[in-house]
This record gives C-alpha cells, sequence and structure tokens, in this order.
C-alpha cells in the first residue's frame, strides 16, 4: 500500500502574540524564522534535516489567536504534554530552558529513555526526550 502522507507538514501553536512568540522560539528554542504573513502566520524550522532518527525535516506554525487554552491534555488525572521535542543532549536543553527562565520539570531517566517538561511562553505543556 502506498502512504498518501510523506510527513507531517508542521504543528500549529496558538498565540497570544505573533511577534513576541516568533522572538521568543528563535531565542529560547533556537528555532530558525522561516515566513510570516500578515494573517498572523509564522513558520519557524525547529530541525535541519540530517541523518538517523532527524532525517525527517520539523517545523512549526504559530498562530495568533485571540482565545485559545493552553495545549495539554489528562493522563492518568496527570497532566501530559501535548508534544515533544527531541535532543541528543537533554542535560543541555534542560540547563538552557532553566536558564532562560522556564519553568522546567526535573529530568527523569527511565534507562534507554531520558525526558522533562516545561511550561512555554504562551502556557502551553511541551516535553523534551532523548534516546
Amino acid at each position: 500500500m502506498n502512504n498518501i502522507f510523506q510527513r507531517i507538514d508542521c504543528n500549529f501553536i496558538p498565540v497570544s502574540n505573533l511577534q513576541e512568540s516568533i522572538t521568543w522560539y528563535v531565542e529560547v528554542f533556537g528555532c530558525t524564522f522561516s515566513w510570516e504573513e500578515d494573517t498572523g502566520y509564522a513558520a519557524l524550522h525547529v530541525s535541519i534535516p540530517s541523518e538517523g532518527i532527524n532525517k525527517a525535516h520539523a517545523m512549526i506554525t504559530l498562530t495568533e489567536a485571540e482565545d485559545f487554552n493552553p495545549l495539554c491534555f489528562y493522563k492518568n488525572g496527570e497532566v501530559h504534554p501535548y508534544m515533544n521535542f527531541y535532543t541528543k543532549d537533554i542535560e543541555r536543553a534542560h540547563q538552557v530552558l532553566t536558564d532562560k527562565g522556564l519553568k522546567v520539570e526535573p529530568i527523569v531517566d527511565e534507562g534507554n529513555l531520558k525526558f522533562f517538561n516545561f511550561f512555554e511562553l504562551n502556557g502551553h505543556y511541551m516535553g523534551v526526550c532523548s534516546f
């Protein structure tokens, strides 16, 4: 069977202030600005295509919205991140986000998997993993 999709194009992230969020994602996460529309959308590159697990290219689209609930959901009564970012160096990622003043939870080490969760500028609950 042929796949009808080749990749996820982007993940839409609602934000309250597009310009402030573009700056924040570029300065804090190290994303690369791609484009912006006057209709309240801006695309950012999260990764650069490379070999192995990072082979797929990832983008996010910040979408200025007048009303939204921060992204998260609940599993077994606990808040769960809506999306995960992958890193090769979880300790460095944790330190960078902590140094930038984010509310960052401790790293959980499950052997082959390490992860932590944090809240970004607009209150979205997100995660970082490494394996």
